[in-house]
């Protein structure tokens, strides 16, 4: 069946980039949306740029990930709730 497209998402322009240059020279069609995955409009637009792109979308893969350069009992309450926030909700 293969793919029409990937679109992938994520808060750094430039390894957007890099990644959507490494995809589209392995022949996959490529399209990036800048954004940040707690931010709830940056997600409707990657979802639109997917629909516009490629006219539907048919697998999300969340791959988001929050840390802190500390080990887990070292993290504030606050830290920590953020980093599972992230992880598991995007």
């Amino acid at each position: 069946h293969g793919i029409k497209g990937i679109v992938i998402m994520g808060r750094r322009e430039q390894f957007l980039k890099d990644a959507a240059k490494i995809l589209t020279s392995a022949g996959i069609a490529t399209a990036i949306c800048q954004g940040d995955v707690r931010k709830p409009e940056d997600c409707r637009r990657a979802v639109k740029t997917t629909v516009d792109s490629f006219g539907s979308l048919d697998i999300l893969v969340n791959c988001a990930a929050g840390n802190f350069l500390a080990v887990s009992e070292q993290l504030s309450p606050n830290a920590f709730r953020t980093v599972m926030d992230i992880d598991t909700l995007g």
